[in-house]
């Protein structure tokens, strides 16, 4: 977590801030970018979170920018940042290592990457995508589970499952398997790799959207540019409409994020 001081008027009070990274992958994409494994020493998710945190820590230190004063309220306030592990997942480990047995290191490695407290993480457009009938992204929503419903990986990671509205009834029907079967929260859409950025306000896009929002599970659409972003903008516009005429109880569940969405300078 990363934790806030706040000094003022002689008084002093901290909150601390959930730190999430909504945006990261496991398997092998077609374009070559591989994250088979998010424990491998200096390659895998955990280090680059640990990476991320050391960089910041350097800052600080180079800077002298970790605390610093400014005006709230009109009063004369004192800042400081610094990273606190997450209570639960802290204490877990501390027992692990008072165990001395398997996972008991985890204390220790943990205190690198104590910045991020959870990580999102879903398929590439993986080379080993295609490899049962049932649904496009059948392997890679398995492979994805593997890591985010087992620890320690569950105790960092919250997978999410991919699909491809495009084949109709599989990937409806694949929305579900991935939550029910496989335990993932979420899904990630890609509609620029699977190729219906002109086809974003179909009925088969909108099917897929309505599941999701059965089992209340976040969508997260991968972005191209501003083009892509206003085609997205489109299809939620198109489904909340569709889901508050049928399904209205659902639209409290209908959760979409715009991933890269600076890079449409929107």
């Amino acid at each position: 977590m990363l934790t806030c001081t706040i000094e003022q008027d002689g008084q002093k009070r901290v909150e601390h801030l959930l730190v999430i990274d909504a945006h990261s992958h496991l398997g092998q994409d077609v374009d070559g970018a591989t994250m088979m494994n998010p424990l491998a020493p200096g390659a895998g998710t955990f280090d680059f979170w640990g990476n991320v945190q050391g960089r910041i820590k350097a800052d600080w230190e180079k800077t002298g920018e970790q605390s610093f004063t400014t005006t709230m309220d009109g009063k004369f306030t004192k800042i400081s940042w610094s990273f606190t592990p997450f209570p639960f997942t802290d204490r877990l480990y501390s027992e692990l290592e008072k165990l001395g047995k398997r996972h008991s290191d985890l204390k220790e490695k943990s205190k690198f990457y104590s910045f991020i407290d959870q990580g999102v993480c879903f398929p590439f457009q993986d080379v080993f995508r295609a490899k049962h009938p049932e649904a496009l992204y059948r392997a890679s929503n398995i492979n994805v589970s593997r890591f985010t419903t087992r620890f320690p990986f569950s105790m960092k990671l919250i997978g999410y499952g991919r699909v491809d509205p495009m084949e109709g009834q599989k990937a409806v029907n694949e929305v579900k398997y991935v939550r029910e079967e496989l335990g993932l929260r979420g899904l990630k859409l890609h509609p620029r790799s699977e190729g219906y950025i002109d086809k974003m306000t179909s009925e088969k896009v909108i099917n897929v959207l309505i599941e999701a929002a059965s089992y209340s599970m976040p969508v997260i659409f991968d972005t191209r540019g501003r083009g892509s972003i206003l085609e997205i903008g489109k299809l939620i516009r198109s489904a909340r409409n569709v889901i508050q005429s049928n399904y209205p109880d659902l639209l409290p569940h209908f959760k979409v994020i715009i991933a890269h969405f600076a890079q449409g300078n929107i």
